[in-house]
């Protein structure tokens, strides 16, 4: 069996990455290389069914939490901007394109793949092989999980400085806090474009367990070479970001404590370590969900090249791990929407706002008055 299944891999000669569609069982290599994924018996039709519901439902509801949050954020009034706010934009437009991704790639290729049989599948592998459009795609779905990871890092080091240095952290203006968000973001694509470097080699493909243009799964232990460096890349982020959350709701809370002794106040005490502590459970929330969801990705690639997962049984797990980093611009909103209380008030201030222009519209618009008779009348 690894023999046949081998020739079929090697289409051209060259190692293919490994995985099927997540709902084809292992079988579909042998029964699926004639028949139309969706005619064959060795895939399911309503697993098929199932996970572009799940794409699509994920994607909208990424793309329209997001762009909810740019919205809400960009009314705020530039006076009442906080930096935290112009962070909170910079990812939601990372996130919104992670939703995109979802919507614009993913569920056609899924569409495409249930009319093609395994052998153009792995064809269409071949042909995608250096490239331009696998590059750039491939660069692209790791910078929305780089990027994102900068700025939560980003954000983390932001409330560090603020409870450390807070004089300091006062005086940096929004020209400032701009720039170092485009430095977040020129960052992010130099660590994405990490694997694009090495041209001569086949990193970029089309991955049909994914339906997603992503660094190839290469049966060779001459890949550890290439994953160490974006595996360095990224735990060394995470981890630098764990411990300046933790270091800083320490600093926090000690300085609280600190100076309201010095008051001796209790009131003030527990009035101040509130305003500090939901901040923190915000920072922390969105560091916690984003690990979560990109742990289960990381496992599968230590799991494949330590030999517990092979190219029959690697699909479903690569595809769960994917798109469960996938989830993190989602959940991004759902943290916003439950522990920051002062993004639901300017939801409710946006929406109230919105629901009253509707309500009562201007009065050119309602009489029907030309510009310059409402002039005369508003003057009047």
């Amino acid at each position: 069996m690894e023999t046949t299944t081998a020739a079929v891999y090697n289409v051209t000669g060259n190692a293919s990455p490994c995985g099927l569609p997540p709902f084809c069982s292992s079988d579909a290599i042998f029964q699926c290389q004639k028949t139309p994924l969706k005619d064959c018996p060795a895939c399911s039709k309503s697993s098929a069914a199932g996970i572009l519901s799940f794409l699509i439902i994920m994607g909208v509801l990424t793309v329209i939490g997001n762009i909810l949050v740019l919205l809400v954020t960009a009314s705020i009034e530039k006076k009442k901007k906080t930096k935290r706010d112009y962070a909170k934009m910079s990812l939601a437009v990372i996130d919104f394109i992670k939703g995109l991704n979802m919507l614009a790639v993913a569920c056609p290729h899924l569409i495409k793949a249930l009319d093609s049989t395994v052998y153009d599948l792995y064809m269409e592998v071949e042909l995608s092989r250096r490239s331009v459009l696998a590059t750039a795609l491939g660069v692209l779905t790791i910078f929305i999980f780089t990027s994102s990871l900068n700025h939560l890092l980003y954000m983390s080091v932001q409330r560090f400085l603020a409870v450390q240095f807070p004089f300091k952290y006062r005086q940096v203006t929004t020209n400032q806090t701009i720039l170092q968000l485009a430095a977040v973001w020129v960052i992010s694509v130099v660590t994405a474009s990490v694997m694009a470097w090495n041209h001569s080699s086949n990193n970029f493909v089309y991955h049909p367990s994914l339906f997603q243009y992503f660094f190839a799964l290469l049966e060779s232990s001459l890949f550890y070479y290439e994953l160490v460096p974006m595996a360095v890349l990224f735990f060394g982020p995470c981890l630098f970001m764990i411990i300046t959350t933790i270091v800083t709701t320490h600093l926090a809370c000690c300085k609280v404590r600190r100076s309201a002794r010095a008051l001796r106040r209790e009131d003030s005490t527990t009035k101040i370590l509130k305003q500090h502590l939901w901040m923190f459970r915000i920072t922390l929330s969105m560091n916690i969900s984003f690990i979560a969801g990109i742990v289960p990705g990381l496992g599968v690639f230590i799991s494949f090249y330590n030999g517990s997962l092979t190219c029959s049984s690697v699909s479903v797990p690569f595809f769960i791990g994917f798109y469960l980093g996938c989830s993190t611009g989602l959940l991004d909103v759902i943290v916003y929407s439950v522990y920051d209380r002062h993004f639901r008030t300017e939801v409710y201030n946006f929406m109230a706002k919105a629901c009253h222009s509707k309500q009562h519209p201007p009065v050119r618009q309602r009489q029907g008055f030309s510009p310059k008779t409402t002039r005369a009348t508003n003057a009047v």
